[in-house]
């Protein structure tokens, strides 16, 4: 599972829900966060928490606060992972799947202009290297 949200948002939601069959007293369930390239300390705030399911309520959404910075940087995932809470549960379930991936949608970037510079070649010398040619050396001055 694949959640994602953009630094902007501030939020990434996450919905965890028994998805089969019907419960007939409390469940609970730990969801907790994990590194991977978005860090807990720069990039998103850590979560670990219990969450109960009961036969009336069996869908709860969990919000994971990430963090706006202003890099330009790649997306960054972590995750969300989920384990039965034994402590705290009346009735034993099976979790499938057990983590979700998050994903940091970075929307610092701004346009980026390359200058391009109009030149004119003068020398371009080529080795020759058994069955490939290489480029040596390159010669050039900007048209004015």
């Amino acid at each position: 599972m694949l959640y994602s949200g953009s630094e902007s948002s501030g939020v990434i939601q996450v919905v965890v829900a028994v998805l089969q069959g019907e419960l007939s007293d409390d469940v609970a369930v730990r969801i907790f966060t994990e590194d991977g390239t978005a860090l807990s300390t720069t990039d998103y705030t850590s979560v670990d928490q219990i969450l109960t399911f009961s036969p009336t309520n069996t869908r709860i959404m969990v919000s994971v606060n990430i963090q706006d910075d202003a890099i330009d940087e790649i997306d960054e995932i972590f995750i969300a992972n989920l384990e039965l809470d034994l402590a705290n549960s009346v009735l034993s379930a099976l979790i499938q799947p057990e983590e979700a991936t998050l994903r940091i949608l970075d929307d610092d970037g701004t346009a980026v202009i390359h200058e391009i510079i109009d030149i004119t070649l003068l020398n371009v010398k080529t080795c020759e290297c058994g069955l490939h040619t290489k480029l040596c050396s390159i010669s050039y001055r900007e048209k004015v």
